[in-house]
């Protein structure tokens, strides 16, 4: 079959909604591909005026609507071709807009909306909107005491009372789940968030979060409802003139920056960990975008990468503190006194020019050598040997891992995958040998670090806990075709900014159709080659395993034991060998880093319950409920005759013969958002 003829899908999909498969987000390549000229010459051709934005194609009208009107607008993505309208609350692929302008242009007189897309939205928003005004306090009636605790636990002595209830700042008790298998009811400050709408003023928030007042380490999260959209918050507080934005990775940052600015500001609903493509529609009327994510490696890399997705051309990131100004985010820069106006004027554009002086890159170069264990990559916190051999984890290399068959090779990887997925390093996992489920479950026992079949009742608690990392599954198992994988990793990487993806392992996803010696070889190295150009051009790591050569048991591996030919260790920056000879203790070997030259052993140690390498376990008794250290808020319930219409919509809404797509981290939707595609969910 050629190319062009190939089908390709891409679903996510939210299995696990049993007990037994409730928090599995499930990425599966079912697509098929599209590019911006065919967009554009359909629009062309229906005749539908449209206009070319930064990130999408703006139709207006929008041809879905029911309502007629200049206002409504069609945002198509030039990536995705994924689409949504402001107005009717259509979301959906192109395949879907496109067939529906091919109905309405031989059924003028009728007009056709997608429904199945509209009813869930509205029952979700009507939920939100009953949460927001009776059971949440704003921040002016919230008593003393409280408001006290959320100024010395988010440090922000120096933000005036006024801005936060501008950005609409509230409280409220929720229940969270506890390692005892009980829920505890905590004190929570409230974020909303608001999606794009055509109207003047925003009304009330279409999803919350909620966040307890306990220290960072312990700190809860939730959202209601808990399957949605996401949106930006401060959206509420933007002039509809505005053409200038400052974008932020944290709330309080948001309202820092527009108090000393003077600026419109909002912030990311996953901070510096990834930019949802359904929000950029709300962001095409800017001309000027600041991008202020934090001080970090991480954060100045995450800002580039969006820059890439939000226009270059108009993005400016503030870069790195100078000597004479060190500070983490917009917030601390408030705490330390400094001029945050002098700070975002001096941001610095997203595209350079070609031919730079030493003077452009100064800043860059100080904080290089200033943060060097930050350039040098994420470090391994359970495995703090691999991370002084490696240095760190960095974006953009391909690693090779190998090892003998049934040593351990996934249940290593995956530990250290989890590792970093754990510090906010979006993980895409391609698991071509052992199906998702069974994978997810040794990662949530890795997670937890505790045999969860014997603790049942602490399934729910660190469930929650694991559904809020950013970790994703390819729904491929078997033998896949390489360009497929590339497409899906590719769309991953736009959609969810993954900065790690795991192929589990390479002969598996080759398989067994390639007969000849000869072909295996080359169609391995050929999977090689893609994986590096990928790794170089999107500056995302994959990590490869694969299976060894047969040698004898009782001899170590080495690099040349790696089955194929040596373009595998050439091509690949790092290269982790995982001895088990017989009767000897495992450890995990490393005999090549690009990066820095060190090589060495690392040792391992295996525990049964939790299923870890580094040992890691996690001590039952240690687990105690949080304590609400603050009076419960008390609500005065609004009198009202609306039960029936509370129960009807405070509960979940199932759609029919829909698929619930994972968006975000620990959220699934229960309607169509503009980065998902509408296909049934593959088994």
């Amino acid at each position: 079959m050629s190319r062009a003829s190939l089908i390709r899908y891409l679903v996510f999909a939210r299995h696990f909604r049993s007990s037994s498969n409730k928090y599995l987000r499930d990425i599966t390549s079912r697509t098929p591909s599209i590019s911006a000229n065919n967009v554009k010459e359909y629009l062309a051709e229906c005749k539908l005026p449209f206009s070319n934005g930064h990130s999408s194609y703006i139709v207006s009208p929008c041809p879905l609507c029911s309502i007629k009107d200049k206002d409504t607008t069609l945002f198509v993505n030039k990536t995705t071709g994924s689409s949504v309208c402001s107005t009717c609350k259509f979301t959906g692929p192109w395949k879907d807009v496109s067939q529906l302008i091919n109905k309405q242009r031989y059924q003028k007189n009728k007009v056709i909306v997608n429904k199945n897309n509209f009813k869930p939205q509205k029952a979700s928003k009507t939920s939100c909107y009953l949460f927001w005004n009776e059971k949440c306090i704003s921040w002016n009636k919230t008593s003393a005491d409280i408001k006290q605790k959320a100024i010395e636990t988010f440090h922000i002595q120096k933000l005036k009372s006024s801005l936060i209830e501008k950005y609409g700042l509230r409280f409220t008790n929720a229940k969270f789940p506890q390692a005892t298998g009980e829920a505890q009811e905590l004190t929570c400050v409230v974020f909303p968030w608001y999606l794009y709408s055509t109207k003047s003023e925003v009304s009330s928030p279409d999803r919350v979060k909620l966040e307890t007042l306990l220290p960072s380490k312990q700190r809860l999260t939730s959202f209601e409802p808990k399957e949605g959209p996401l949106g930006l918050f401060g959206w509420n507080t933007i002039p509809k003139e505005a053409t200038t934005l400052v974008i932020t990775g944290d709330e309080f940052d948001a309202i820092a920056v527009h108090q000393c600015t003077g600026l419109p500001a909002v912030s990311l609903p996953l901070g510096a960990s990834a930019l949802p493509p359904e929000i950029l529609p709300q962001l095409e009327h800017f001309n000027k975008i600041y991008l202020w994510l934090g001080s970090d490696a991480h954060c100045r890399q995450s800002a580039a990468q969006f820059a890439r997705k939000l226009n270059v051309k108009r993005c400016f990131i503030i870069g790195p503190p100078s000597e004479k100004q060190l500070f983490s985010s917009a917030l601390d820069a408030l705490n330390q006194s400094h001029n945050l106006k002098d700070i975002v004027s001096s941001a610095i554009p997203a595209s350079h020019k070609q031919i730079m002086t030493f003077q452009q890159l100064r800043e860059e170069v100080f904080s290089e050598l200033l943060n060097a264990d930050q350039v040098a990559g994420v470090k391994w916190q359970r495995f703090p040997e691999l991370a002084k051999h490696l240095k760190g984890f960095r974006p953009g290399e391909l690693t090779v891992f190998t090892g003998p068959t049934g040593s351990g090779k996934t249940t290593l990887m995956s530990e250290l995958s989890l590792d970093l997925c754990n510090q906010g390093v979006p993980t895409l996992w391609g698991s071509f040998e052992i199906r998702n489920v069974r994978l997810a479950k040794v990662m949530l026992k890795q997670f937890s670090g505790i045999n969860l079949d014997k603790h049942l009742q602490q399934y729910e608690y660190w469930a929650d806990r694991f559904q809020q990392i950013p970790l994703y599954y390819m729904g491929f198992h078997g033998p896949v075709e390489i360009s497929t994988v590339i497409e899906t990793m590719a769309h991953a990487a736009y959609v969810y900014d993954i900065q790690h993806v795991i192929i589990d392992n390479l002969q598996f996803m080759i398989g067994a159709k390639y007969r000849g010696f000869d072909d295996t070889f080359y169609a391995q190295n050929f999977a090689i080659s893609q994986f590096r150009n990928f790794a170089s051009s999107k500056n995302v790591h994959v990590s490869v395993i694969m299976h060894p050569r047969k040698e004898d048991e009782d001899k170590p591996l080495q690099t040349s034991s790696i089955f194929g030919t040596a373009k595998a260790s050439q091509e690949a920056d790092n290269v982790l060998i995982l001895q088990a000879q017989p009767r000897r203790e495992k450890f995990l070997q490393i005999t090549k880093n690009r990066f820095s030259g060190d090589v060495g052993k690392v040792a391992l140690q295996f525990n049964k319950d939790s299923l870890t390498m580094s040992g890691h376990v996690t001590s039952v008794q240690s687990l105690q409920p949080q304590k609400n250290i603050i009076q419960p808020i008390k609500t005065v319930k609004k009198q009202s005759n609306r039960s029936s219409f509370k129960s009807k919509y405070l509960k979940p809404v199932p759609l029919k013969n829909q698929s619930k797509a994972s968006l975000s981290i620990g959220q699934s939707k229960t309607v169509k958002s503009i980065s998902e595609e509408c296909f049934p969910p593959c088994e």
